[in-house]
């Protein structure tokens, strides 16, 4: 049986007769790990099948179609999972600061300062939160910006008579803002 490997580190480790699983940089070891999606629906669409097919046009244009849109929906679904596994460290590292606080009050005997301290924390925390949000729309904002620009140079819209245009006018200055990224 031949194998045929990615590239010539994937060989040389075959060679050697290293268990994937325990090699970190490998997709096995990320999956074992927990580190990547391991059950999903959208899986089943890339196993092989053995029985051939019929060309048809329609049916091959149909199933480029619902690979791209597999695609999209694993990369979301991936994404998906990626944030949710960063939120448990927020919250681990949360919990984590809280109990560091405490046991520096308890050092310096600030017993009485102790809950001041834990709502500046928490009113820390929820204006990073916030920034966060903010930053978020802000790109959203700056791609809607370049995709009216663009229209506008490849496809002669007048965009200033546009009610897309006005709105994005007005959201924030988001105009100048994305002016400056660009």
């Amino acid at each position: 049986m031949a194998f045929r490997f990615f590239r010539s580190k994937c060989h040389k480790n075959f060679k050697k007769k290293r268990n994937p699983r325990k090699v970190r940089w490998t997709k096995a070891f990320r999956k074992s790990a927990g580190k990547e999606l391991t059950v999903d629906n959208s899986f089943e669409f890339e196993k092989r099948r053995n029985e051939p097919v019929k060309y048809k046009r329609e049916l091959w244009s149909k199933t480029v179609e619902a690979m791209k849109r597999v695609e999209e929906i694993k990369r979301k679904r991936q994404t998906r999972f990626i944030m949710k596994q960063l939120q448990k460290g927020k919250e681990l590292q949360k919990a984590q600061d809280i109990k560091e606080v405490k046991q520096i009050s308890t050092l310096f005997g600030l017993h009485m300062q102790t809950k001041q301290l834990e709502d500046k924390m928490v009113q820390k925390l929820q204006q990073d939160v916030d920034m966060e949000d903010l930053l978020l729309r802000r790109v959203y904002y700056c791609s809607l910006f370049h995709n009216l620009y663009i229209m506008e140079i490849y496809f002669g819209f007048d965009l200033n008579s546009t009610i897309l245009w006005k709105a994005v006018k007005q959201m924030d200055n988001t105009q100048e803002k994305c002016m400056l990224i660009y």
